[in-house]
C-alpha cells in the first residue's frame, strides 16, 4: 500500500509583508539617527582620538626631598582642575595616575601651548605694601577694592561689550617691593572662628625670616599710620587687645593710645562697652516686652542704628584728631 504525501504551501505574500516592514522600520531609524545626530561634532562627544586635544601627565615633586603625600596630590589634582575648568574645556579629565602623576586630558582644545602655561604654572603668595606700588592705575584699583570686573571685547570700530568673562587685576613683577614671599611660609592651615561660624580664615606660619620681615613692616606701618592703624584694628579685635597688641610694634606711644581710644566707637566689637550695651538692650526686652519704645525696636534695627551712628562719631573724631596733628 502506497503513501501519498500532500504538503501545502503558503502563499508568498505574508513573507514579502514581512520584509517590507522591516524596509520601513529600518528607514525610519536611519532618518530618527539623522536627526538626532546631526551634525555629528556638535551631537557627539568626540575623544582625543577623533578630535585632537591636549593629553599630558604631570610629575609631582617635593620642594624639601621628601616623599609625595596622598594630601598633596588630591590638593594638586583639584587646582589643576580649576584652572582646566577656567579655560572653558568640556568633556576634561584630570586624574590621579600612580602615587605622584596627574593625567590631563581636554579634547578639541586648540591652543594647547596657552593651556599648558595655564595648566602647569606655580603658583606664588607675595605680601607687599600698597605704598610700594609704582602702577599708579594698580595702586588705585586696591584702594578701591577693585581686585576683579567683568572684562570687554573691542569690535572693528572701536567700540567696547562686555566680554562675560571675570578678569582679574593684573600687577606686573617689578612693580612693588615683596615683604614675604611663599618661600617664608612653614604651614598652612585653614580655620573658623567657631564650629558654627560661616567665615573661613586662612592661617600661616614664617620662618624666622618672614616673620622678621613682617615684623619690621608692621612696626613700619604703625610708626607712619599709628593713629589710623590702632583705630581701624579696634573695629575688628576691640581696642584693648589692639592696644596691647601693636604695642609690641611702635614707640610712638602718643597716636597709638588716642587711635584706641577713640576706636572704641564704630563696630559693636569696637570696645566692650558697646557689647555690654548690647547686652543691657536685649534683657530690657526679654523684661518688659510689652513697652511701646522696646517692642518697636528689633534687635537688628538697633545694631543697624547703634553701628550707623558710632561709625559716623568715629569719622568725626578721626578728622578732628588729623586737624590737631
Amino acid at each position: 500500500m502506497a503513501l501519498e504525501r500532500n504538503v501545502k504551501k503558503k502563499p508568498a505574500r505574508t513573507h514579502d509583508r514581512r520584509n517590507i516592514w522591516l524596509l520601513i522600520l529600518t528607514t525610519l531609524l536611519v532618518v530618527v539617527s539623522a536627526v538626532l545626530f546631526t551634525p555629528p561634532n556638535e551631537k557627539i562627544n568626540q575623544g582625543l582620538d577623533i578630535q585632537g586635544g591636549l593629553s599630558v601627565v604631570l610629575t609631582a615633586k617635593s620642594t624639601d626631598g621628601e616623599a609625595v603625600t596622598p594630601e598633596d596630590m588630591e590638593k594638586s589634582r583639584a587646582i589643576i582642575e580649576s584652572r582646566v575648568n577656567a579655560l572653558g574645556a568640556s568633556e576634561a579629565t584630570v586624574q590621579e595616575q600612580g602615587t605622584d602623576q596627574i593625567l590631563v586630558q581636554i579634547p578639541g582644545l586648540s591652543d594647547t601651548e596657552q593651556a599648558l602655561a595655564t595648566i602647569g604654572r606655580t603658583g606664588s603668595l607675595e605680601f607687599a605694601r600698597l605704598d610700594s606700588f609704582t602702577d599708579e592705575e594698580v595702586k588705585e584699583a586696591i584702594e578701591n577694592g577693585q581686585y576683579a570686573g567683568e572684562g570687554t571685547v573691542t569690535d572693528g570700530f572701536g567700540n567696547a561689550f562686555p566680554s562675560g568673562k571675570t578678569e582679574h587685576l593684573k600687577v606686573e613683577p617689578g612693580t612693588y617691593t615683596p615683604i614675604v614671599t611663599g618661600a617664608d611660609i612653614t604651614n598652612v592651615t585653614v580655620g573658623r572662628a567657631s564650629e558654627t561660624s560661616s567665615d573661613y580664615a586662612v592661617n600661616i606660619t614664617l620662618n624666622s625670616q618672614g616673620t622678621k620681615a613682617f615684623a619690621e613692616a608692621s612696626r613700619e606701618l604703625v610708626a607712619d599710620h599709628g593713629l589710623i592703624v590702632s583705630a581701624g584694628a579696634s573695629q575688628v579685635i576691640s581696642n584693648v587687645p589692639a592696644a596691647v597688641l601693636l604695642s609690641h610694634f611702635t614707640a610712638a606711644w602718643q597716636p597709638l593710645l588716642v587711635g584706641v581710644n577713640i576706636g572704641g566707637a564704630g563696630t559693636l566689637v569696637g570696645s566692650l562697652a558697646s557689647l555690654i550695651t548690647l547686652q543691657h538692650f536685649t534683657s530690657v526686652r526679654k523684661v518688659f516686652p510689652q513697652t511701646r519704645d522696646v517692642s518697636e525696636l528689633s534687635t537688628a534695627h538697633f545694631l543697624s542704628l547703634f553701628t550707623l551712628l558710632n561709625v559716623a562719631f568715629l569719622v568725626v573724631l578721626l578728622v578732628v584728631c588729623g586737624l590737631c596733628r
